[in-house]
């Protein structure tokens, strides 16, 4: 059984988690917000220009009754969220594992 809002609440618990995260451990990301948006953004404009020609071409779609229903293009919120909210918490595992197992600091 599946719930119209499951992917919206994936995505939220992933961007609150890893800013919790960031701010608990006083992780670089965070405190060097411009670094950050300048890592994620490039490659999250190539998959979404990616995801929405895919969708164009009908090469797959998304079930809107799992959806908010607010639509980017042809893209829900929610895959939108999904290219900018990922990277963020790579980063920040990354940051955390050098933070507790050594690396440059």
């Amino acid at each position: 059984m599946s719930m119209f809002w499951e992917y919206s609440l994936y995505m939220l618990a992933v961007v609150f988690g890893t800013v919790l995260v960031n701010l608990v451990f006083r992780l670089k990301p965070l405190r060097k917000i411009r670094l950050l948006i300048s890592s994620i953004l490039p490659v999250s404009l190539i998959f979404i220009l990616w995801d929405v020609l895919a969708v164009y071409g009908g090469h797959w779609s998304f079930n809107m009754g799992h959806m908010l229903g607010i639509v980017v293009i042809n893209q829900p919120l929610e895959e939108v969220v999904f290219f900018f909210a990922v990277p963020f918490y790579y980063i920040t595992i990354w940051e955390l594992s050098k933070k507790f197992f050594g690396g440059k600091k």
